[in-house]
């Protein structure tokens, strides 16, 4: 958990990393604000591209559009005009994609600056790694369950794609084909 303090507001999320892939275009992460009526808890979200990354890849919600509910800001973020629309990747399709696709989503109070990197001195704010996820040898697809294991046999693209396991995959009972024997 991350936890920001400012003369009388505080900052908290649970999320540490967002990974976003064609399944899972959009997420939503919860800040919250204590005390829940604090006056200068106007709240500001950027996204910085990192490791190379060219792309703007997330959708953040607009300056003014973030309202608190009983001291909780719940963030919209959204991959889904990135993997819609070509001329945002330089009309690459989404799985030519070789460069990381990963970034930074920074979360401060209004007050503390303009942007990230204007903070006030010795104010940090709440930074949580974002991927898109596109099967690249830089993107790896996450195998995180049994269903994700069996599905690499799905297509060619599935098969031709890169992945990374995330923690120990129990198979169970389940058959599983060799994989490339679609």
């Amino acid at each position: 958990m991350h936890a920001l303090l400012h003369k009388d507001i505080t900052l908290l999320s649970g999320t540490s990393y967002i990974d976003f892939d064609k399944d899972t275009l959009t997420a939503t992460i919860g800040v919250f604000t204590y005390p829940v009526d604090a006056t200068n808890n106007s709240i500001k979200v950027e996204f910085i591209p990192t490791n190379g990354n060219p792309y703007n890849m997330i959708t953040l919600p607009e300056d003014g559009e973030l309202v608190s509910q009983n001291g909780i800001y719940m963030i919209p973020l959204s991959c889904e005009r990135f993997y819609n629309d070509p001329t945002l990747r330089g009309g690459k399709n989404i799985w030519e994609i070789e460069d990381s696709l990963t970034g930074d989503l920074y979360i401060y109070p209004e007050e503390w600056g303009t942007s990230y990197t204007s903070l006030t001195e010795g104010r940090t704010p709440i930074k949580i790694s974002v991927q898109y996820r596109n099967g690249s040898r830089a993107n790896p697809y996450l195998l995180e369950d049994s269903a994700d294991v069996l599905g690499i046999n799905k297509d060619s693209g599935s098969l031709s794609s890169h992945y990374e396991i995330r923690s120990t995959i129990s198979m169970g009972s389940k058959k599983i084909a060799p994989i490339g024997i679609i």
